[in-house]
């Protein structure tokens, strides 16, 4: 049975479903699948970074409009919506073909509140399947739970944003994750905080930071 997720953010209402919470899946999980990259089923929650991001989409559309947008890691594809309903066109990959099922259904049941729908890929981010210097804007929600995703994620930035373009992240507070914006600024990248929320959802009460990533003028160069 699906659980509909009801979510606040600016004064507009998102109603996103899924199939069922992260422990309830987590609980379900064979051996295998949990060898298997360790493919416990986070895209199954909604995050309070992405609530926040949400919140930064929202605030900035006019910026957003008809530019063309990657979702890392999109989830439930609340953010790839969001950013769909201001006129951006979205792309959004997840690793878990599920994922990329509920944000296709999720914007089938907001195709009311949405310009054009999100295109969505179920993807690797090790092995990204875009042209170099596609996107005008990258974001993510919680994406650096894990160190040994830095590298990984900072060469799919690199390629993939073009010389003048933002990547947007919404990251959880938490002390694994503190010393990779200095590993970006140790790699090149400009790193600027937007700001930092106190967000509850559910069972969750985070404080969130919202970073900004730009290329460095010497890279540019």
């Amino acid at each position: 049975m699906q659980k509909k997720l009801t979510i606040n953010i600016e004064d507009t209402t998102w109603d996103i479903f899924r199939e069922e919470d992260l422990e309830s899946l987590w609980e379900n999980m064979t051996q295998e699948e949990f060898i298997e990259d360790e493919r416990i089923p986070y895209w199954a929650e909604i995050w309070p970074a992405s609530i926040l991001l949400g919140k930064w989409i929202l605030q900035n559309k006019t910026q957003l409009q008809n530019k063309t947008c990657l979702d890392v890691g999109c989830g439930l594809g609340l953010t790839s919506l969001i950013g769909a309903s201001v006129g951006a066109n979205i792309i959004a990959f997840d690793y878990e073909q599920k994922a990329c099922d509920f944000t296709r259904e999720n914007s089938i049941h907001s195709a009311h509140k949405i310009l054009s729908p999100p295109l969505i890929i179920c993807m690797d981010w090790r092995q990204p399947a875009f042209l170099p210097y596609s996107f005008d804007f990258i974001w993510a929600g919680d994406i650096f739970y894990e160190k040994r995703f830095f590298p990984v994620l900072e060469n799919l930035f690199k390629t993939m944003l073009k010389p003048d373009g933002s990547v947007i992240i919404g990251e959880a507070a938490r002390s694994i994750s503190r010393p990779v914006w200095e590993d970006f600024q140790n790699t090149g990248w400009q790193v600027s905080t937007i700001c930092t929320e106190k967000i509850a959802f559910e069972s969750q009460n985070q404080t969130v930071h919202l970073r900004c990533l730009k290329k460095s003028l010497k890279e540019l160069i």
